[in-house]
This record gives C-alpha cells, sequence and structure tokens, in this order.
C-alpha cells in the first residue's frame, strides 16, 4: 500500500482524520481509496501497513460500453474517459489523475484528490467531493446534489446542472459563467464565488464598475441580478441566515465578486429567479444614483424558478 495525508506522501504507521483532512492512497490489490472529513469520514488512530502495489498500467482508459474494463479507481498519472452508455459504480476514487466525463454515468460518492475532472455531458451521482489541489470544469451534464469542493480546489461552470446543497470549502474557489445551481448554495468562510457576466445591480440599481472589470460584493438582504457570460439571465436574492430550507448560506468571511464579461446578444432568453443566501464581505461597489454601499453576496436557487421571493423572519 502507499498513502497521502492532505496531499503529501504519508509515511506514518497511524492516522488520524477530521475536518478537511484528506487521507489517500491504494490498497495491495489496486483498488483507490479516499477517506475525508468533507465526506463525513472520521478515522482515530487507524493503522496503516505498507504492502507492495500492482503495476499502474494501462496509464489511459476509455469506458464506452457495458463490457468495458473497468479499473478500481484511477492512480496518480493514470486517465479515464467516459463515453456511450457506459457507467461507473458508486464511491469510484481518482487520486491525481485525470477523468473525462463526455457521457454515461457515475454513481454517487465519486471521491477525487488532486485530479482533473471534466464534464461536458453525462451525469455524475450526489456526494461528490473533490478535493484540492485540482480542477473541476464543468460544461453541460449534471452534478447531484450535496456535491462539495474542498481547499486547494477550483470549480470552472460554462453551462450544466448542478444539484442542491452544493458546498464550497475554505480555499476553494468558484467561476461561474454558465449553468445553474439547485438551492441552498452553500459558501463557507474563506471561500471564494465568481461571477462572469454583464448588466449587474443590485435592488434593481446598475452597479457602477468606475472604470475596473471586477467588484466585490458585500452586500446581504437584497437582490443580485445580471446575465451570466453565457447569456442566461439571473436573479439572487442574498439571504444572510444559514440553515434555512430552501436558501442559501455565505459566510461573511466568503469573498463573492462580478466581473464583466462578453454576452451573447439575447434571442429568447428566460429569466431564471432564484433564492439566495449569502453573507460576503470585503470592497464595495457604488451603485447608480446612491451612495456607496457594501456589496452584495450570491447564490442559492430553488428548484423551480420563484419570484418575489420572501425571506423566513
Amino acid at each position: 500500500m502507499q498513502f497521502s495525508l492532505n496531499g503529501a506522501q504519508y509515511a506514518g504507521s497511524t492516522a488520524t482524520i477530521a475536518g478537511q483532512d484528506v487521507l489517500s492512497g491504494t490498497l495491495a490489490d489496486g483498488t483507490v481509496f479516499v477517506f475525508s472529513g468533507l465526506a463525513g469520514d472520521l478515522l482515530n488512530g487507524v493503522r496503516l501497513v505498507a504492502a507492495p502495489l500492482p503495476a499502474a498500467e494501462p496509464v489511459h482508459f476509455l469506458v464506452n460500453s457495458a463490457s468495458s474494463f473497468i479499473p478500481r479507481g484511477l492512480r496518480p498519472g493514470q486517465s479515464l474517459t467516459l463515453a456511450g452508455r457506459a457507467a461507473l459504480g458508486a464511491n469510484f476514487a481518482v487520486l491525481n489523475a485525470t477523468l473525462n466525463v463526455n457521457s454515461g454515468t457515475i454513481g454517487e460518492s465519486l471521491e477525487t484528490v488532486g485530479s482533473s475532472i471534466n464534464v461536458s455531458e453525462g451525469t455524475i451521482g450526489g456526494y461528490f467531493k473533490a478535493h484540492g489541489p485540482g480542477v473541476v470544469n464543468v460544461a453541460g451534464g449534471s452534478v447531484g446534489p450535496y456535491f462539495g469542493i474542498g481547499s486547494g480546489t477550483t470549480l470552472n461552470v460554462t453551462g450544466g446542472a448542478i444539484g442542491t446543497n452544493f458546498s464550497a470549502a475554505a480555499g476553494s474557489v468558484v467561476n461561474i459563467r454558465g449553468g445553474r445551481f439547485g438551492a441552498e448554495f452553500v459558501a463557507n468562510a474563506g471561500s471564494q464565488i465568481n461571477l462572469f457576466g454583464s448588466n449587474f445591480a443590485i435592488d434593481g440599481a446598475p452597479l457602477e464598475f468606475n472604470g475596473s472589470t471586477m467588484a466585490i460584493v458585500a452586500q446581504r438582504n437584497v437582490t443580485l441580478t445580471g446575465i451570466l457570460a453565457d447569456g442566461t439571465p439571473f436573479s439572487y436574492y442574498l439571504f444572510t441566515r444559514r440553515g434555512t430550507f430552501g436558501f442559501s448560506y455565505f459566510s461573511p468571511d466568503a469573498i463573492v465578486t462580478v466581473a464583466l464579461a462578453i454576452v451573447p446578444e439575447p434571442a429568447t432568453l428566460v429569466l431564471v429567479v432564484i433564492s439566495i443566501v449569502p453573507g460576503l464581505a470585503i470592497a464595495q461597489v457604488r451603485r447608480r444614483n446612491d451612495s456607496p454601499r457594501r456589496a452584495a453576496t450570491f447564490p442559492g436557487r430553488r428548484d423551480a424558478p420563484i419570484r418575489n421571493a420572501t425571506p423566513p423572519k
């Protein structure tokens, strides 16, 4: 066996994990494993025993049918492309490798460490956890509920759908240029959420960028609207109470920014109304015809579009 703790090779005889700790490695039969606090795992003084490993071959796997060979996870330097109607089962693990989801399905509890995950179509089940350093690119397809990214992970969303209860941990970055998120988006303290698009406004008042192309939004309990870079209009109510059913949460110590980007001309755009929750901090954005107001925050979205959402008292 070989082991890594929080991304570094680990030679200790026991391991304990909590919080954002991540213990990963390869078992003696070649199976890749990941245990993490982000996924709810708790290990206390677990004994680790080194053992020889089988060779990590081949380097690249193409899984495009029911008869395709499916490895027991991806080991460092390997890659896998999922295509056709093929499927990977639950609890698949990826360690310092590359996973391309062109179509097909992946079961619940996919877990990755230090890897590149690229989703263009297909479906990833719920409880997907991505640990850094790594990147997840979602251009299409869908990711199920309770998707979470850990410290050092960057999530780039240009299309597709991400389910309810998405969570960004401290040290993670989310870049949103398109696509959509389900309700109860959580931006924890130390996470950063960046929205790219145009026509940004707070409570209907256009934001002034004063010659810059980016502004930090620290305001709450207001409605943030705009058009994402893929041409999708959005309306987010920035709510500040954590754990409220149907609403998102943004820690006051999370960072949310809006950045100007070229947006396609609207043909027939449908307004997607979302109810959000945040808590943001840092910086100020000047509203037109008004005094400077502390910036806003980002998203949470109900499964169905809603209008004039009223937060609970």
